[in-house]
């Protein structure tokens, strides 16, 4: 009688046991499985591109450069980062200028030239980017006065999309595109958005990144 409960007793504790060895080897196929997929994606975000960029005036622009000259540092990977001019929009520019400089009979040519506005473009990842697709999008304040007494608009709004394809090189390599001139913008503000791609044709977006700033010599008038 106690052979048979001593038995009963080990059958009962043996299919206790396999049923935990079976719930042990479930939770760590699926520990392991959780563990290995959260290891790729880690691994994967390592070797993403991470692109930051800044809108920045011909002063900015020039000091960079003036830096990069004088340091060994920069001097030793001047090549990754370079100027782009030949995406400069210019439509945008004139456009204003036809609207206001008949306003401004005392001002010389030169005065509304240069002030150009660059997107800087500097890829912190692991992965090259080859494409940037920006959405630029300015509105233009005229003077209060030229409003009232000769009749223009306050505000005018542009838009335009910019398709660059240059390379910017991972681990901090950069690019600067010049896009703009602001010399004919009384006042004006600027943002941008859109999305950039990595050589292995991987989308990321852009951040709204906004930019304002006047030239007071645009303003002053009756």
């Amino acid at each position: 009688m106690e052979n048979n409960i001593v038995s009963s007793i080990l059958v009962n504790l043996s299919y206790l046991a396999q049923i935990f060895g079976v719930i042990f080897v479930a939770f760590y196929v699926y520990y392991t499985k959780n563990t290995l997929e959260e290891i790729k994606k880690q691994t994967d975000n390592q070797l993403d591109a991470y692109v930051k960029f800044e809108l920045l005036n011909e002063k900015d622009v020039s000091e960079y450069i003036r830096e990069s000259r004088l340091s060994p540092t920069s001097r030793s990977i001047h090549s990754r980062h370079s100027v782009k001019g030949k995406y400069l929009d210019r439509d945008i520019s004139q456009k204003v200028l036809d609207i206001i400089k008949p306003h401004f009979p005392q001002l010389t040519d030169d005065l509304f030239t240069g002030n150009y506005i660059y997107l800087r473009a500097t890829n912190f990842g692991k992965c090259v980017v080859d494409k940037l697709e920006v959405d630029f999008e300015i509105d233009v304040k005229v003077a209060e006065s030229l409003c009232k007494n000769h009749g223009l608009h306050e505000n005018y709004n542009y838009k335009k999309k910019f398709t660059i394809k240059e390379i910017v090189d991972c681990n901090g390599g950069n690019t600067i595109i010049q896009l703009i001139s602001s010399a004919t913008f009384p006042e004006y503000s600027i943002k941008i958005s859109g999305c950039y791609f990595d050589i292995k044709n991987r989308k990321y977006d852009i951040p709204e990144l906004p930019y304002s700033d006047k030239n007071d010599h645009l303003l002053n008038v009756t």
